[in-house]
């Protein structure tokens, strides 16, 4: 198992600590093989937060694998009717 560490730089906006002062959204994380190491690091940020690097290793890709809060299953319904709803009516907007 390894770790990686969480930051949220905006409300609700998440990313991972790289190790750089400057980085970008392409930078890869900082992987850690003990939590405590992680810990180490999380510390150094306000919003910090160690979570466990899951990877797939049939497709050879790392990803974190959670399931999605009530919130987010929220969302997500609402977005899909206002999506629906958008739909129906450019399908029913003469052209």
């Amino acid at each position: 198992m390894r770790y990686y560490v969480q930051i949220e730089i905006d409300t609700n906006e998440w990313f991972y600590a790289t190790g750089k002062d400057v980085f970008t959204l392409n930078d890869p994380p900082i992987l850690f093989y003990t939590r405590e190491e992680a810990q180490m690091e999380a510390d150094k940020w306000n919003t910090g937060t160690v979570q466990e690097w899951h990877i797939d290793r049939k497709k050879g890709i790392s990803k974190e694998i959670r399931h999605m809060t009530e919130e987010e299953r929220q969302r997500a319904k609402e977005r899909e009717e206002a999506n629906t709803c958008t739909q129906s009516s450019l399908k029913k907007t003469p052209q």
